[in-house]
């Protein structure tokens, strides 16, 4: 983990209000509890995962070979998430070569 955000985002209830509330006094009369209604937004926290794969040769200086980041949004489940994570992290680095595909 290189990282955590809190995160907060606001509802877009704005998309479906009336076309009738076109002028700004009616928009702000009926949005100006937003920021202080807890409903209005959801808090969360964004993990900044890094993985870097070397070369450890015996003959060689230490040498990056892959380097890959990811947000890993709000987990509920540590265990999983981290369970996920790896499974991830094996099937690009199959992918990408950097190690043998399983049969």
């Amino acid at each position: 983990m290189v990282g955590i955000k809190n995160k907060i985002q606001f509802k877009k209830d704005y998309s479906n209000s009336s076309k009738s509330h076109n002028r700004f006094n009616d928009d702000y009369l009926m949005y100006q509890d937003q920021h202080f209604n807890p409903d209005a937004y959801n808090e969360y926290q964004v993990y900044n995962a890094e993985t870097a794969v070397y070369c450890l040769c015996p003959t060689k200086d230490r040498t990056l070979i892959w380097k890959g980041y990811i947000d890993i949004v709000d987990p509920k489940n540590i265990n999983k998430t981290v369970n996920d994570y790896s499974k991830l992290l094996i099937l690009v680095l199959e992918e990408d070569k950097i190690i043998p595909q399983k049969n």
